[in-house]
């Protein structure tokens, strides 16, 4: 009797892996494929350094444009083959490269103290927008990542007050176990957070410089 039933047994585990064509791969089982796109997300938490109060100015941030030449909004290079928890050949972002860029932005310009406002019809004293020359993150037998972005701010009356580019590239060895899907996209997150913070910077810099009525320290304001 309990060899019939281990025959039994037997048989419905070769019926089920039979049917089973769903079975998940071990990429999908590490990570999923590059079809999921990396996940580039900003901390919800505050800035232990930012300042307590904020300051006066306010920036509306208007979403970038992405001019690059990539024909596909998310994609930032390839290689993914070369990463763990990810297949084909292309490197996707799970949301378009302006997107990401523009959140980025508005959660370093707070993290300094600026009051960034979400909607076009608020009061801003100021408005920034940019575009994003480059975007790239290529997995060769180094990981190579490329960023060039442009920022114009200007005044309520459309003036513009201040305009730069900040470039940023970097290469990296992910070692002898090679990448893995949260180590690109912590790298490029790493990366967009320098381009955004010396942007963050010099417009801070310039708006103490000509509004330092802006800064001071006053009831509800910083």
């Amino acid at each position: 009797m309990k060899r019939f039933l281990q025959r039994i047994f037997l048989g419905l585990l070769v019926v089920s892996a039979a049917g089973c064509s769903d079975t998940p791969s071990f990429g999908g089982l590490f990570g999923g494929s590059s079809s999921d796109g990396l996940s580039v997300k900003q901390s919800s938490q505050a800035n232990p350094n930012a300042p307590l109060l904020k300051y006066a100015a306010s920036i509306h941030v208007v979403p970038y444009v992405d001019d690059r030449k990539m024909g596909n909004p998310k994609k930032i290079g390839t290689g993914a083959e070369n990463v763990s928890g990810m297949t084909g050949k292309d490197i996707l972002l799970d949301q378009d490269v302006a997107t990401i860029v523009t959140r980025a932005m508005k959660k370093n310009l707070d993290d300094a103290g600026f009051q960034v406002t979400e909607a076009s019809g608020n009061k801003s004293i100021f408005e920034l927008s940019g575009v994003v020359r480059e975007l790239t993150y290529n997995v060769k037998y180094r990981d190579e990542v490329a960023i060039n972005v442009e920022t114009t701010l200007k005044d309520s009356t459309g003036k513009v007050v201040w305009s730069g580019v900040v470039v940023e590239k970097k290469t990296r060895f992910a070692g002898i176990s090679g990448d893995d899907k949260t180590d690109v996209a912590n790298f490029l997150k790493k990366e967009l957070n320098v381009v955004c913070s010396k942007t963050t910077e010099a417009v801070s810099a310039m708006l103490m410089a000509a509004h330092p009525e802006l800064f001071n320290l006053t009831p509800g304001t910083r």
